[in-house]
């Protein structure tokens, strides 16, 4: 009997040395730390997470709110397509459009949002009529671009009449500019649309869209202006983002969700 009990106290001290040990240990972890566990382990939580992708703050903001909050990175001109028109390196690391026609993708990408932040230097020397015939001066985006014969337009237009315009252009079996022309767009009809003001010389402005499902949100500066759902054959399309412009003189940078 008398060993068990010896036994029983040997245990009890050892556990009780052992307590001390550990709380003596998480005193002077306090002591040295100047702050409470909890505030330590929520600061020690903070050094192992990950961190934020790099990109323009606003455009990881989303203006907006809403699903324009998805993360966007600045599109280089090495990562564009131009296949159309000439864009150039400016002296402030954004890109300059002098050409009447601009077009341009992004290969590889599939997300259905994109922004373009742009500073209108006026229009250019020469001005080229659309396929149609119609005389514009316009900057805006591609989303789902499968070729030159079907993708979804949001266009920013500015003369002769201004205004947020989002179409489709849709040719079953046509894949360049050449065999489809002017054919196969559609205008598509807002549910909510507000006026823009006509872009001034020398200002700088954005535009964002972002395609959430079967919805369409575009931000002109900032403000909602134009939201509809597109039609199933427009959402059927798919391909990469990109950026157009017409008769107009741009400095610009292009933003999309790139990989």
């Amino acid at each position: 009997m008398r060993p068990r009990g010896a036994a029983r106290h040997v245990l009890a001290a050892s556990a009780a040395v052992a307590g001390l040990l550990g709380l003596g240990g998480l005193v002077l972890g306090d002591s040295c730390a100047g702050a409470r566990p909890e505030r330590s382990a929520r600061r020690a939580s903070e050094r192992t997470r990950p961190e934020e992708p790099r990109g323009a703050p606003e455009a990881r903001r989303g203006k907006g709110g809403g699903s324009g909050a998805m993360s966007m990175k600045e599109v280089t001109l090495s990562r564009l397509d131009v296949t159309q028109g000439e864009l150039r390196p400016g002296p402030d690391g954004r890109l300059t459009v002098e050409a009447p026609r601009m077009r341009a993708v992004v290969p590889g990408t599939k997300a259905s949002a994109a922004e373009l932040r742009f500073t209108l230097l006026g229009p250019t020397r020469r001005q080229v009529a659309l396929a149609s015939g119609a005389q514009r001066q316009q900057v805006g985006l591609k989303l789902r671009a499968l070729d030159g014969c079907n993708l979804v337009y949001v266009m920013w237009r500015l003369a002769p009449k201004p205004g947020i315009v989002v179409s489709y252009k849709r040719n079953p079996g046509q894949h360049l500019s050449g065999e489809c022309g002017n054919g196969g767009y559609t205008t598509v009809r807002p549910a909510r649309q507000v006026r823009v003001a006509v872009p001034a010389p020398g200002t700088s402005h954005t535009l964002r869209a972002v395609l959430d499902g079967g919805t369409l949100r575009v931000w002109a500066d900032g403000e909602l202006a134009w939201e509809g759902d597109l039609p199933e054959e427009a959402l059927a399309l798919d391909g990469p983002v990109g950026l157009r412009s017409d008769n107009v003189r741009l400095a610009l940078r292009f933003y999309g969700p790139l990989p």
